[in-house]
């Protein structure tokens, strides 16, 4: 949602990027002219440009001064090209090319068509971005009102009535801000999902149900087609209740057509003591959305043409607020992947509880007994942690498929029980902004086996609304090609390899800290688990056996992994014995 710093002009502030056959075409014809140079012949090239090595290994070549280099190490290389050759053929791939526009993947830009600007390219060539800006708005809606003040009876109705009720007590106090960076690098637009390196993963419409038990399904918002200042004082007098000068003054002192989470605190208290309990149900209602699921930038105003979704008190639960939360959050991620990008919106608390399901291993966090009438977001506590960007880029990067909780028990104790608008596929809108909702790409979390998802749709010519209204057949058509797990992380031959042609699985070129995440959420990195960098040939050996597990289909107990586990963890400095 472009509403930085809360201002609103009342524009379009869509900022996604599907894709197009403009894209993909443009894509086809750079692989097609690359294809042409590494066919002319070899005379034609100069005397003095040598070839690029496998990108697996650029990195660590590169550390070592040349007079240091082994003679023999191009035996491996040639070695190692043969047999990615080999395994190509055998699975119907085409080879990787020797010399790929973007290192470290992706090899066929058909899906991530827009790849060229993502702040990938610069983490993998040691530009580092400082982690992004965060704040958490729990403590703003804790003290705008006790929790042990009994609301008079119609706001409380209003309150219940528009299916908001659950976000009252769900925020953390403390947001990650590394933490979050580090994810957010690895998030892509086109596909609407996280690229880790055994595969996709999202956040979607059953882990906001899960989390924050709010609705789902109901309709997409419009608002006015212009709202600046003049309309924003407008709707304050008519459905706030203040007086013209009072609205002005509000709207000048921010500059643009919002509203200060103070000011709407001041409305709220100040209509509750004049008994005008419609105006201060919105207040309330405003400031409760403007902290939680379409927080913005600003992280203190509120964008005066979401007051329009409290017009009518009566009917302020049509809202589909379930996907508004994704759509904003979605936004905000496809933002913080532009290198220039320096903090990011959306509702966090959301996002950082979604890490915490999902991902167990990979920050310390405190967690409560979980209480029945209360979402699961209510369980979890933030605790300080000490890690930076880099080390949690690294425990990301060092990930296994089983190191992951696909599914998470949402309905044990749930509010709210698994809808299946969860998976629909196609887009979900909120104000002017579009993004595609891919749950197909992630099936897993859903508990299927993950096969080859279609290429992302196009927006051209789509009726989303329609389509949104419509998501039963979206969701009859998907669950006919799905095919219920054996095990949780369980994928078709062949994803893994198609996978790696397509995406940017690793941040970066090698990790060489440890052989997976450390099952102690609050220890830090190993410094004393890595190889010798000194070593050429135990780095080699590592990275084809990363790439074996990768590319190895079999469950956690196959005799296979087990072996190929053990022999990465020596590769990597670890005890033999």
């Amino acid at each position: 949602m472009r509403t930085r710093g809360g201002k609103s002009d009342g524009g379009d502030y869509s900022r996604v990027r599907p894709p197009t056959q403009s894209n993909r075409r443009a894509a086809v014809e750079k692989r097609r002219k690359r294809n042409e140079e590494r066919q002319a012949p070899q005379d034609e090239q100069p005397q003095d440009e040598q070839p690029q090595q496998n990108l697996m290994f650029d990195a660590e070549q590169d550390e070592q001064p040349h007079d240091e280099q082994p003679q023999h190490d191009h035996e491996f290389y040639d070695e190692y090209d043969q047999q990615q050759q080999h395994f190509d053929d055998e699975h119907g791939q085409q080879h990787q090319p020797d010399e790929p526009m973007f290192p470290g993947g992706p090899y066929d830009l058909s899906v991530l068509t827009d790849y060229e600007h993502h702040i990938a390219i610069n983490v993998w060539n040691g530009q580092e971005r400082r982690a992004l800006k965060v704040v958490s708005n729990g403590k703003k809606q804790d003290k705008f009102i006790d929790i042990r003040y009994h609301l008079p009876a119609q706001i409380d109705h209003w309150i219940n009535i528009s299916g908001l009720r659950p976000l009252r007590r769900c925020s953390l106090h403390m947001i990650d801000g590394n933490m979050i960076s580090a994810f957010a690098e690895r998030w892509h637009a086109e596909t609407s999902s996280f690229h880790l390196p055994f595969g996709e993963m999202t956040i979607t419409l059953d882990d906001v149900r899960g989390l924050l038990s709010i609705p789902c399904t109901g309709e997409f918002f419009t608002p006015p087609a212009n709202v600046n200042e003049d309309l924003a004082i407008a709707a304050a007098v008519e459905l706030l209740g203040v007086t013209y000068d009072e609205a002005v003054t509000e709207t000048r002192t921010n500059r643009g057509a919002s509203y200060s989470f103070e000011w709407l605190k001041e409305v709220f208290y100040k209509k509750l003591h004049e008994r005008r309990y419609d105006c201060a149900a919105r207040a309330y209602l405003l400031h409760l959305v403007g902290c939680t699921i379409l927080a913005d930038k600003s992280f203190t105003l509120v964008s005066a043409k979401y007051l329009f979704l409290f017009q009518d008190l009566d009917s302020c639960g049509k809202w589909a607020w379930g996907p508004a939360a994704l759509v904003v959050l979605y936004d905000y991620l496809r933002d913080s992947t532009l290198p220039a990008t320096k903090q990011i919106g959306g509702y966090l608390s959301l996002f950082q509880t979604w890490i915490y399901e999902h991902f167990p291993d990979i920050c310390k966090r405190g967690m409560d007994e979980h209480i029945s009438s209360m979402p699961r977001m209510f369980r979890w506590t933030a605790k300080q942690t000490s890690g930076n960007v880099a080390y949690y880029r690294a425990k990301l990067d060092a990930l296994r498929d089983t190191d992951i909780i696909w599914a998470p028990d949402y309905d044990q104790n749930a509010v709210t029980r698994f809808q299946s608008v969860s998976l629909f596929t196609g887009y979900i809108r909120w104000c002017f902004t579009m993004v595609p909702y891919l749950p197909e790409r992630c099936i897993r979390q859903f508990g299927y086996t993950q096969h080859i998802p279609p290429t992302p749709p196009m927006l051209v010519a789509r009726d989303v609304d329609v389509e949104w209204s419509m998501y039963r057949n979206s969701v009859r058509s998907l669950r006919a090609r799905l095919h219920p797990a054996a095990y949780p992380h369980e994928c078709v031959e062949g994803y893994i390899q198609w996978y790696y042609r397509i995406s940017h699985p690793r941040m970066i070129p090698y990790v060489a800290a440890y052989a997976g995440p450390s099952y102690d959420a609050d220890a830090g990195p190993s410094h004393d688990a890595g190889p010798d960098t000194s070593c050429t040939r135990c780095h080699a050996v590592g990275g084809l056996i990363q790439q074996s597990l990768d590319l190895h289909m079999g469950g956690p107990e196959d005799e296979m992994r087990v072996l190929l586990e053990r022999a990465l963890y020596i590769s990597r400095g670890g005890d033999y014995q």
